[in-house]
């Protein structure tokens, strides 16, 4: 029964990392890649294989690897945990993708982190999104405070959710009376 038992984990576990939808993976301290799920074929392009071994620093964009070594790296290999971070991830073809990815250590009885775990997700449609409400909210700012007129937004309320200066010069105001 035992046997079963351990063979029936084994599939489980194996089925588990095959079909997961984040990209899962241990490090050495040092951040090479020791394990990676099979997922990252599917996200990268990558086989785990091909992983395995390498320094995720090379897949990382150049103007992200300095944050992720000092907000997430250092920070965990001290035995820091729960650390999210977002940056850009270069894929098999060339693609950069935006990737956000928490990251756990894992100490022996010592306390010594002895290796890294992290969860990668693909928030690239996310980021765009986010990117272009961040767009559309610098232009509307602009077009507000562009504007001669005094300019007040309320809500279905009444209260006023937004405003351009000259309303409150209009209004003999400052912007914390409006």
């Amino acid at each position: 029964m035992h046997r079963s038992m351990t063979a029936t984990n084994k599939s489980l576990f194996e089925r588990l990392a095959e079909n997961m939808s984040d990209l899962v993976a241990l490090h050495a301290p040092d951040g090479r890649y020791s394990w990676v799920s099979p997922s990252a074929e599917r996200i990268l392009g990558y086989s785990p294989e091909e992983l395995i071994g390498t320094d995720p620093y090379e897949l990382f964009h150049p103007d992200d690897a300095e944050s992720i070594r000092n907000q997430t790296h250092q920070p965990a290999v001290s035995g820091d945990g729960n650390i999210l971070i977002r940056y850009r991830i270069r894929r098999a073809d060339g693609e950069y993708i935006w990737f956000e990815t928490l990251t756990q250590p894992i100490a022996n009885d010592k306390g010594d982190v002895v290796e890294l775990h992290t969860t990668s997700r693909d928030v690239t449609e996310q980021q765009r999104i986010e990117d272009a409400l961040a767009e559309s909210e610098a232009l509307y700012r602009v077009a507000m405070e562009s504007l001669e007129e005094g300019i007040v937004v309320h809500d279905s309320e009444g209260r006023i959710i937004a405003h351009n200066p000259q309303a409150a010069d209009i209004l003999g105001l400052n912007e914390d009376e409006l």
